[in-house]
């Protein structure tokens, strides 16, 4: 009674601290960009994109559908969610881009998930090891990422989203699809270890990694959550969707 008592109360809470609404903005790759905006090429850019078709303006995926719950649960809060996911970008690419399609719009929120591409586009000068993948250089951009941000917006949230691979489809028929696993595991610790460097105010992390080993648990077939090992079904996005809402309502609560 008393548990049911307080949820109540929170909830209370949560709806009232919402009222003025927040902007929270999604970028990175494919698997965050969902065709927003009806692309009708790859890559393309924001400014090529269907700006006002509502039915695709956040594409299809955990975007859409984190977005779907916020404003659909709370409806006078006055939320409002951006897609800018590139598909085929890299985590250089969407920093030379940050000003314009992350800055600009001065969200409260960014949530950022990238890494796939970085090792995909090294694979194809066929590597015999992953030390010869530029760890550092990754971890120095996406620090930096952070840092200039805070500085150009010092109450926006940031969220770092780990990446993630799978022994299935065409990606995991590959002989170098080891290095493929290898070298995004590397960049998902990576991140993790960037989203622990900084107060838990300013920076927080959803492990979609980890989420990966915790579906494969309930469901051994991997392509029934990732069906090319690079891209999540719509069952994983779900997934993707229901944990970063999890993890990170409290946390919008400011």
């Amino acid at each position: 009674m008393i548990k049911r008592f307080l949820t109540l109360i929170f909830a209370g809470v949560f709806f009232f601290m919402l009222v003025d609404g927040k902007t929270i903005l999604f970028i990175g790759d494919s698997i965050t960009d969902g065709n927003w905006g009806s692309p009708a090429k790859y890559p393309c850019s924001s400014e090529e994109r269907n700006l006002y078709d509502k039915n695709h303006i956040l594409g299809h995926g955990f975007a859409e559908m984190t977005a779907g719950y916020f404003m659909g649960e709370y409806p006078d809060s006055d939320f409002k969610f951006i897609n800018r996911g590139i598909s085929g970008e890299t985590l250089g690419q969407i920093t030379n881009r940050w000003p314009k399609d992350a800055i600009k719009f001065k969200p409260d929120v960014i949530s950022l998930l990238c890494g796939t591409n970085d090792i995909h586009y090294w694979l194809e000068n066929n590597p015999t090891t992953i030390e010869e993948f530029n760890f550092d250089l990754y971890r120095t951009t996406l620090d930096s990422l952070i840092v200039t941000t805070q500085e150009e917006l010092p109450n926006c949230k940031i969220i770092l989203c780990t990446p993630f691979v799978a022994k299935a489809g065409w990606a995991g028929e590959e002989s170098l699809f080891p290095l493929r696993e290898q070298g995004v595991d590397r960049i998902a610790s990576i991140t993790r270890e960037v989203a622990r460097k900084y107060p838990k105010e300013n920076v927080r992390l959803v492990d979609f990694r980890l989420l990966k080993d915790t579906l494969v648990a309930e469901n051994p077939s991997i392509d029934y959550w990732i069906w090319d090992g690079i891209h999540p079904t719509t069952a994983m996005h779900y997934r993707m969707s229901k944990q970063w809402i999890e993890t990170l309502t409290p946390w919008l609560i400011f």
